[in-house]
């Protein structure tokens, strides 16, 4: 299995309106997962984002990404300079399904088992972490408890992903006061440390009935590799939900 450098989750992130009985929601392991899976919620439309890589020696790179959603269902298009893809993801059948075209031969293939867990572009996200899976119906979430870090109080939630294939463990830290989550950590399947992922708010342009406007979002994915401290970050831009491409859009023959 190839983890490479250090992701996800995918993918990609928004957060929902935080209601006023969330702290008593997150009492509960269900609660929450569910406060999590709100949070890391995408809206279906049209979507600019950005992926960036740098490593220690200073050495960076970067890809202007383009993700079209809907119901379930989702196409990114990975462009190294304006109008030129290096790479094209489909995910088909809420998630599950992932298919990718290698745009040097035009060749689509399926990723299965341990080969969704391949990093995108030599990032430290891997194709199943940039997919909006929820953790609701792919992991088992264990115990909830509460601790301190770096003098911050803390939710600590550890999840088991039901995926033999992938990671295998993954535990989850939230801020105790407000419950939005502070990072994401990734364990392979020797129980080795792979990554952090730690999430930033950021501005974003969001049109919807042709109104523009901006709005504050959990839009920043930060990780960083283990072994290699080489950083990789997902960036939201835009959201466009006047934009809502039709079934046939996600076929496979739109990665050939």
């Amino acid at each position: 299995m190839k983890y490479g450098k250090f992701f996800l989750c995918i993918l990609v992130f928004f957060s929902i309106h935080w209601s006023a009985t969330q702290g008593k929601e997150a009492n509960s392991v269900q609660g929450v997962v569910t406060l999590y899976d709100g949070f890391k919620y995408i809206e279906d439309g049209y979507i600019k984002a950005k992926l960036k890589f740098k490593q220690k020696n200073g050495k960076k790179k970067e890809w202007d990404v383009q993700i079209f959603k809907s119901e379930g269902e989702a196409l990114y298009v990975f462009e190294e300079h304006k109008h030129s893809p290096v790479l094209k993801i489909l995910y088909k059948n809420k998630n599950r399904d992932i298919y990718y075209q290698n745009t040097k031969n035009f060749r689509v293939y399926q990723m299965l088992g341990d080969e969704k867990y391949e990093n995108v572009l030599h990032t430290s996200f891997t194709y199943k972490d940039l997919s909006f899976y929820l953790f609701e119906v792919n992991y088992v979430s264990l115990i909830l408890t509460k601790e301190s870090y770096k003098g911050q109080n803390m939710v600590r939630l550890p999840f088991k992903p039901l995926d033999p294939n992938g990671y295998k463990k993954l535990v989850l830290y939230l801020n105790a006061k407000n419950f939005e989550p502070e990072r994401l950590d990734f364990y392979g399947v020797k129980m080795e440390f792979l990554k952090s992922l730690k999430y930033k708010f950021a501005t974003i342009k969001k049109i919807e009935n042709k109104q523009a406007s901006t709005t504050r979002f959990p839009a920043i994915m930060e990780t960083v590799d283990a072994k290699t401290y080489n950083v990789s970050t997902f960036q939201i831009l835009e959201l466009n939900k006047d934009i809502i491409p039709n079934k046939a859009f996600f076929s496979l023959q739109n990665l050939k």
